[in-house]
């Protein structure tokens, strides 16, 4: 993120139940206010329908991700 110019796409993903989308976020937009850079969200990554999780089975959003522009 140091070395992307503005306009730059970062993309992350995370295969893991230990990790929520929320706590990746914060990690990825945490770096980026250490560096003094802005993110913004393009595009939040999940699994695709032909995966079908179960309601009330946290375990089953095993991957996420987000595609996010640097200002």
């Amino acid at each position: 993120l140091d070395l992307a110019w503005p306009g730059a796409l970062l993309v992350t993903s995370i295969h893991s139940v230990n990790v929520t989308e929320k706590a990746l976020r914060g990690e990825v937009e945490s770096a980026a206010d250490g560096l003094k850079r802005k993110l913004r969200v393009v595009k939040r990554l999940e699994l695709p329908e032909t995966f079908p999780c179960r309601p009330g089975h946290p375990e089953d959003l095993y991957l996420k991700g987000f595609i996010f522009r640097a200002d």
